[in-house]
């Protein structure tokens, strides 16, 4: 297996179908996102831990040129020893290629960093930034990024990367036409 490592969960095999599945090792335990329900906010200490755990996994990864991509609580699992492993590669991707997966970005979007968001290439930076978030909502019992004003936002950047595709498959566009396309939607989100 490309990441044998006891702090990721192993992958055996890729089954093709509409989606791509993946067969992966069955870990006995729970993971985090479940953990915190049942105890709530976890120590520093532990968050550390269990954080360096999947460091290592990470670097093992990335020295082997693949970056996880979606990095979140449900994908920390603690096994019967209560080890930290990482799982669910399935959207993980070669770092060598540095892009993103074509026809649309792969992750879950509170975990996911600004240049995953805005279809920049990517590194193992996107992971450690994920990692943060998935720490400090381990310990604070929250997200670090709340509310509309966080969503708008992302909405904006989602709405530069948009424009930069349109731009490449229908040809440049003017500057007006974009402003007023991202002024009606923002006021539109504002109204909500």
């Amino acid at each position: 297996a490309l990441l044998a490592h006891r702090n990721i969960v192993a992958v055996y095999d890729f089954v093709r179908a509409r989606d791509v599945h993946v067969v992966m090792e069955y870990v006995e335990g729970e993971d985090l996102r479940r953990r915190t329900i049942r105890e709530g906010r976890l120590s520093i200490e532990d968050a550390v831990g269990f954080g360096e755990q999947i460091l290592d996994g990470l670097q093992h990864a990335y020295e082997r040129k693949v970056v996880h991509r979606d990095v979140k609580p449900e994908n920390v699992l603690f096994d019967a020893r209560g080890a930290a492993r990482l799982g669910d590669f399935g959207v993980a991707h070669l770092a060598d290629i540095g892009a993103t997966q074509p026809g649309g970005f792969a992750g879950t979007l509170a975990y996911m960093s600004p240049e995953q968001i805005t279809g920049a290439p990517i590194s193992i930076a996107a992971d450690l930034y994920a990692l943060g978030v998935t720490l400090f909502e381990a310990v604070t019992g929250r997200l670090p990024f709340l509310g509309l004003r966080v969503g708008l936002e992302v909405v904006v950047v989602l709405l530069a990367n948009l424009r930069r595709v349109h731009g490449h498959l229908a040809g440049e566009r003017g500057q007006g036409e974009h402003q007023v396309l991202d002024l009606r939607l923002l006021r539109r989100l504002e109204g909500l």
